[in-house]
């Protein structure tokens, strides 16, 4: 979600309680914060929040909100042929996967609110477009912490994804619990669950959340295969609508080449689960589960198994090592063979641990090769000194999250200068908003920079 928000915390609190009362300007709901518990506004059609009333904006906040409005409604209307609620599953289906969810996926009926358009009376925390008559809709929420203390809203469709991704994960966890069994060891899953909560490593020389044996513990990746599941293929699937709506897919307007994405670092692929549902739901609405090449590098080998249960293929590989393509390439396949796809490589959680001149110059060559169309970059600091240095080296790095709040890099797309880019012909409504979150920057300033930056 993007932000418009005040020059300083303590202008954002006063006009917060100043305002709190005034009217809403169309299109803007009031919520409180779970973390801050103060007030903040929303605006569903722009996909802007902020801790300012709409009434009491500068200009530059104004600004801000009107750029989102712009990038979202850039491709005019809604393109037919698109993929929307009940593409997955129907309802009845949806149903019977929430409710084995064991509570990671909710769909409130008791708090049924009327769809986005409605008047402003009756605000809505879900963000529908349905035309006229107006329905009502359950409040659907999910959670990627074990504890599920912290819940992120959604909508019809979003709650659909997440279910088909319950669905998608059961043959990996049936392999999971295979080799859980295989020890003999009646506390192989506790230890697993310690292994996920303790993150020993994470304060160590290496900073690493896991160990490398750790992911290799099949307790610890049963747990992984639960929770991780659902930030992975949220965060990349905000990810890919934000590079949507930044003009990055319209080479597949004229370009009938085959596509495949690679996932650096990604582990049992839900990165590229995220792009397969995300790709034939918005960019190719015509073609086949299957249809899309889908690798994931990791190295880690026991992903193997998981990763090509849910009919994918995978390899170990280093990034340090490079020779990407030739790691990916088909058995007996020449190097000539690239042109014939687009590529995508999204590399997720990794640079942080390898960013220096080999590996940038390294990705700088990849985007110079045959068929690589872009690399989507998916991380955890707001500040990722990579981007810097791959535009260093001539690549146009686009931050994809709302700079309002300051400096966010955590999601951006490499591009090499000559990539034309384009809003595809079709509106692309946010199903997972606050992905990655971001209620943890501080009011008035973001993280530290000024805002507008």
């Amino acid at each position: 979600s993007s932000a418009s928000s005040a020059s300083s915390a303590s202008s954002a609190s006063s006009a917060s309680s100043a305002s709190s009362g005034a009217p809403l300007p169309p299109g803007w709901t009031r919520h409180v914060s779970r973390q801050y518990k103060v007030e903040y506004w929303f605006h569903d059609g722009n996909q802007v929040s902020s801790w300012v009333h709409p009434s009491q904006m500068n200009a530059e906040q104004q600004r801000g909100v009107k750029r989102s409005r712009d990038a979202m409604e850039a491709a005019g209307a809604d393109a037919a042929g698109g993929r929307g609620a009940g593409w997955l599953m129907d309802e009845d289906e949806m149903e019977s996967w929430l409710s084995k969810s064991e509570g990671m996926i909710k769909a409130d009926k008791t708090a049924e609110k009327y769809a986005w358009g409605t008047p402003p009376a009756i605000p809505s925390p879900c963000h529908h477009r349905d035309p006229p008559p107006y329905k009502l809709h359950p409040r659907y929420e999910y959670f990627c912490d074990r504890n599920r203390k912290w819940a992120f809203g959604s909508t019809r469709f979003g709650c659909e994804l997440l279910c088909d991704l319950n669905r998608t994960n059961v043959a990996p966890l049936a392999e999971c619990q295979k080799l859980i069994v295989a020890t003999g060891d009646t506390a192989h899953e506790a230890k697993g669950m310690q292994i996920y909560s303790e993150k020993k490593h994470l304060n160590g020389p290496g900073g690493v959340t896991w160990s490398h044996e750790e992911y290799g513990h099949p307790g610890f990746q049963k747990v992984y295969l639960k929770m991780k599941s659902f930030q992975r293929f949220t965060e990349t699937w905000a990810l890919l609508e934000r590079a949507a709506r930044n003009g990055l897919f319209h080479i597949h307007n004229h370009d009938r080449r085959r596509v495949r994405a690679i996932s650096v670092g990604g582990g049992p692929g839900y990165e590229l689960l995220a792009f397969d549902r995300f790709f034939r739901c918005h960019i190719k609405p015509q073609w086949k589960e299957g249809d899309i090449e889908l690798m994931s590098l990791d190295l880690q080998p026991l992903w193997k198994i998981y990763v090509e249960s849910m009919g994918m293929r995978f390899d170990t590989w280093d990034i340090n090592d490079g020779h990407l393509l030739d790691k990916i390439r088909q058995p007996g396949a020449s190097p000539e063979s690239d042109g014939e796809y687009i590529t995508y490589v999204i590399i997720s959680y990794v640079m942080i641990y390898v960013t220096n001149a080999q590996t940038c110059n390294m990705l700088r060559d990849l985007l110079r090769q045959p068929g690589v169309h872009c690399i989507l970059v998916s991380e955890r600091g707001e500040e990722t000194k990579c981007l810097g240095m791959m535009e260093d080296r001539g690549i146009k790095v686009t931050r994809l999250m709302n700079q309002v709040n300051g400096l966010d890099e955590r999601q951006s797309m490499w591009l090499l200068p000559s990539t034309p880019t384009k809003p595809i012909d079709k509106k692309i409504d946010v199903v997972f908003p606050n992905q990655p979150f971001e209620e943890h920057k501080k009011r008035g300033g973001g993280n530290g920079k000024r805002w507008g930056r």
